[in-house]
């Protein structure tokens, strides 16, 4: 992450413990975090939002449930009313 890199560059004598704190952090963030994205596409699904589970599912490695994000997210283009959620400007 940005912040990580900042802290190497900025920090180097406490860089290996902000290290750890900041990937401790992320993954107990990460859990909720898929977990409300999950739930909020069940209610509105939305290129977007998939879109962006996806890249999340595709930095942690599963790179299979990243795919189906993705897809789902480019099945959008195929309906014309959904053309406007796909500008790459939300991105």
């Amino acid at each position: 992450s940005d912040l990580d890199q900042h802290c190497f560059f900025e920090l180097p004598n406490d860089y290996e413990n902000i290290h750890h704190r900041l990937i401790s952090t992320e993954e107990k963030l990460q859990k909720p975090f898929i977990q409300l994205y999950t739930h909020c596409l069940k209610c509105h699904p939305h290129p977007k939002i998939y879109y962006e589970r996806g890249m999340i599912f595709f930095h942690r490695g599963e790179i299979l449930d990243s795919l189906n994000d993705i897809r789902k997210a480019i099945s959008f283009s195929q309906n014309p009313h959904c053309q406007k959620f796909l500008d790459s400007d939300l991105y």
